[in-house]
């Protein structure tokens, strides 16, 4: 019941959408990691390791631009998918994205600023009140790769800070996310990536102490090389346990 309902639900939100097709590497594929023209991706918990009790659905749709224009977490009785209808320019870079959710009026929306060579630099997040509550700016080394991201609030002092490190190949190996905690930045997370597709996580509090950790390994990919069955293991609030997903992924 529960894989037949989220593959209807897939069905139904990406039947909505038809766009022209662009290559733009800075969209939310590259941010999820996912390879290839992804339409769709149907996410679920398939089962845990013993004594663990956890209920997880999703399912994102992409545009042929590569950019999320639905989503929802759900269960056999709610769903309430959450739609983004995105803006590009005639070079099919992204503009602005606005969100709605179902029946209701548009919500939050983002605009997208580029340099002069065509790389974002900005992005602006706006409340429903059309108050902007957000400001990312995007700066890059000499090969062209994302290394850092500045937030800033409203009233303009940084709020976070994200660093990224890339190999000689140019993939990504380490995030770092800094947050504002009692009016200065501290480290809140980090991830490592690794070649053979798994990564680790750690998670910090207020005390600089990690709290949670986990490790994914990755069990099976499909032909495009995107994991569609892995395991987390997960540490934290002194316990450990691991949790087991599967994910059904269709292309353009």
């Amino acid at each position: 019941m529960k894989i037949t309902l989220l593959l209807a639900a897939t069905a139904i939100i990406a039947s909505a959408y038809t766009v022209e097709k662009t290559d733009n590497s800075n969209n939310d594929l590259a941010e999820a990691h996912l390879k290839g023209r992804v339409k769709s991706v149907a996410t679920m918990l398939d089962h845990t390791s013993e004594d663990q009790n956890f209920d997880y659905h999703k399912v994102e749709v992409f545009d042929e631009h590569g950019n999320k224009i639905a989503d929802s977490n759900f269960n056999e009785l709610n769903f309430r998918p959450v739609y983004h209808k995105c803006q590009y320019s005639q070079q099919g870079a992204i503009m602005e994205k606005q969100q709605y959710c179902a029946g209701t009026d548009a919500g939050w929306k983002t605009t997208f600023t580029y340099n002069d060579a065509g790389i974002l630099s900005e992005t602006k997040t706006y409340h429903t009140s059309g108050k902007m509550e957000q400001r990312i700016v995007y700066n890059y080394d000499a090969q062209g790769r994302n290394t850092e991201r500045l937030s800033y609030a409203a009233d303009g002092h940084q709020n976070g800070r994200t660093v990224l490190k890339y190999d000689a190949s140019g993939s990504l190996t380490e995030q770092s996310k800094y947050s504002e905690i009692n009016g200065s930045l501290s480290l809140v997370s980090h991830d490592t990536y690794y070649a053979n597709g798994n990564s680790t996580s750690e998670q910090y509090n207020s005390n600089h102490k990690v709290e949670r950790s986990s490790a994914v390994q990755q069990l099976e990919t499909d032909d495009e090389g995107n994991c569609i069955k892995w395991r987390e293991d997960i540490k934290g609030g002194g316990k450990s346990f691991s949790l087991f997903y599967k994910r059904e992924i269709k292309y353009y």
